[in-house]
C-alpha cells in the first residue's frame, strides 16, 4: 500500500512535469496509470474491509455459542460429550494412554 502510494505521488510530480513541457499525452498517460492505480487501491481495501467483515461475524457466532452454552440448564449430551473431551488431559481418556 506505502509503496502504491509513493507511485501514485512519483506520477503525480511527473504530470507536473510533462503539463510544464507541454507534453500532454504523456500526462493523460501518467493520469491512466494512477487511475489504475488507484482502482487497484480500492479493490484491496474492499477485500480488507470484507475479510474483516467476515472476522467479526466469526466473533460474534463463537460469542453468541457461548452464552447459549453458557445460558443453557440442560446441554445435549453431545455437547457433555464434547466439552468433556476438550477439557480431559489426554492421559485420562480410554484407549489413549500417551
Amino acid at each position: 500500500m506505502q509503496t502504491r502510494n509513493a507511485a501514485i505521488a512519483d506520477l503525480n510530480g511527473k504530470i507536473a512535469q510533462a503539463i510544464e513541457g507541454g507534453d500532454f499525452e504523456l500526462a493523460q498517460s501518467l493520469k491512466n496509470q494512477i487511475d489504475a492505480l488507484s482502482n487497484s487501491q480500492q479493490m484491496d481495501m474492499l477485500r480488507l474491509q470484507s475479510l474483516s467483515n467476515k472476522r467479526n461475524e466469526a466473533f460474534d457466532v463463537m460469542t453468541s455459542f457461548i452464552k447459549k452454552m453458557q445460558d443453557s440448564d440442560h446441554p445435549s449430551s453431545a455437547t457433555c460429550v464434547n466439552l468433556h473431551f476438550l477439557s480431559a488431559p489426554l492421559w485420562s481418556m480410554k484407549g489413549h494412554e500417551v
